[in-house]
């Protein structure tokens, strides 16, 4: 369309996405415990790809076995993945839609199993990471993204009524975390010694692949908004091509039944404030679903594109009713969580039966099509 911004192509320094949509990463309960991808996977991907998006983020892609936070998460964990990813990005190029893999590693969510991290572990896990780079550009993917958030929330500290926190299960997450990461050497600490893992990480990867591959990191929210500026900035000096900011965004407030169709947050204000302090692409998650409000923030300095999961569970081909001049969707997602609820046992999909016009029977096809094509959609 011509002078929306949501259709102008955004140029990273070895990227350019036709579009300033991105399907948010989502962990889709799709693939073997193996660590290998199904046809299922390939599915769900190629269909946000038709939809329109202009890239698609990953579910988590665990680096090493031994990492895993999930049982049924396709890894890029030795080269024998190689050729499932090589699938996935034959299957959305074809779309005309890149794909960024994120790459990530649990940390010491299992209570008395964990342990502290020797620094040749510490070394080894670096490279692991360089290591799932190298594959990823070797199956033909167009980027990565280095998962520096929580990673979801494990165990309490505390109770929380009384101050406690949940604990982040993402290793990357722990070391940035000053709660959780009580080192004493170069590792823990200040702020500075506490991304020191991040960066150093970040480091390895270009010594591996070098300067032309497209290397992210997604970001959670730090303690105060000065350290999250200040860890964006550190990241940019290491060598990362883009930022996405992921944070738990507040759910919407229903009135007379009828829920917000846009979550607007503090989110949207720290994105701003890391946008103005960078010199790369930041990409913003949390709750985008009309064309207006995205071209807004867009417009307004507050992130180069937006990053969608909920929206475009309930809606793959959202980004084509916005280029057929529509505002907002049809049956727009009610951010109902039941698609997190349901994915602890279940396929991820849209289980808001309200949208299949209380069909349960039509609300099932649909969230199982992934597992037998389109066919089972038209039986």
């Amino acid at each position: 369309m011509v002078n929306d911004i949501i259709f102008e192509p955004l140029k990273f320094r070895n990227l350019t996405v036709k579009n300033r949509i991105f399907r948010a990463n989502t962990y889709g309960n799709f693939d073997d415990p193996d660590g290998l991808g199904t046809p299922a996977r390939l599915r769900w991907e190629e269909r946000f790809a038709q939809g329109g998006v202009g890239a698609i983020l990953s579910g988590v892609a665990p680096i090493h076995n031994q990492g895993r936070m999930a049982p049924h998460c396709a890894t890029i964990e030795s080269d024998r993945t190689i050729p499932f990813w090589r699938q996935v990005a034959e299957a959305v190029h074809k779309w005309d839609c890149k794909y960024i893999l994120q790459i990530s590693y649990g940390g010491s969510h299992l209570g008395n199993l964990s342990q502290r991290m020797t620094l040749e572990q510490i070394q080894e896990t670096m490279q692991w990471f360089a290591y799932a780079t190298r594959r990823a550009r070797e199956a033909g993917l167009d980027g990565v993204e280095v998962d520096g958030t929580s990673g979801g929330t494990g165990r309490l500290l505390g109770d929380l009524e009384s101050g406690g926190t949940r604990v982040p299960v993402n290793l990357i997450g722990q070391f940035l975390s000053p709660t959780v990461n009580q080192r004493e050497d170069e590792y823990g600490g200040s702020l500075k010694e506490r991304s020191r893992f991040l960066l150093d990480t970040l480091k390895m990867i270009r010594q591996q692949v070098g300067q032309d591959f497209h290397v992210q990191v997604k970001v959670g929210a730090l303690d105060t908004r000065e350290n999250s500026v200040q860890l964006c900035q550190w990241i940019e000096q290491a060598g990362a091509d883009a930022l996405h900011l992921g944070s738990k965004v507040p759910y919407p407030q229903a009135a007379n039944n009828h829920f917000p169709l846009d979550i607007k947050g503090d989110h949207i204000d720290r994105s701003h404030s890391i946008k103005q302090s960078v010199h790369i692409p930041v990409l913003c998650t949390g709750g985008f679903q009309t064309a207006t409000y995205i071209r807004q923030v867009i417009h307004g300095g507050y992130c180069d594109g937006v990053t969608l999961a909920r929206a475009l569970i309930a809606n793959p081909d959202l980004v084509q009713q916005f280029a057929q001049g529509k505002d907002s969707p049809d049956q727009p997602c009610s951010y109902c969580e039941k698609c997190r609820i349901n994915l602890v046992e279940n396929p991820l999909g849209c289980y808001d039966v309200s949208r299949y016009d209380g069909d349960y029977g039509k609300m099932s096809r649909e969230i199982m099509s992934v597992y037998l094509g389109n066919e089972i959609r038209q039986s």
